[in-house]
């Protein structure tokens, strides 16, 4: 499934949105430290993305109630 995040910094917290087909969930929660980039949300579903970003790149996990997968995505110009 892809997902389109909208992220805004400022300091060390991370605010916005995960977009996908299904719409638009809030981050609850967000901080991006030494390179790593921990969002939360929610509702409509709780998920926790954890993901370790190098130049335009990013990648790390995605923990769910399902269960925890591994995620990749880059920067969109």
């Amino acid at each position: 499934m892809a997902l389109t995040l909208n992220l805004t910094l400022l300091e060390n917290t991370v605010t916005g949105t995960i977009e996908s087909l299904r719409g638009a969930m809030q981050i609850s929660s967000g901080s991006f430290r030494n390179g790593v980039l921990t969002v939360k949300t929610t509702m409509p579903i709780a998920l926790t993305f954890v993901g370790e970003v190098s130049r335009n790149t990013m990648t790390g996990n995605v923990t769910a109630l399902q269960g925890t997968t591994t995620f990749s995505g880059s920067r969109t110009p």
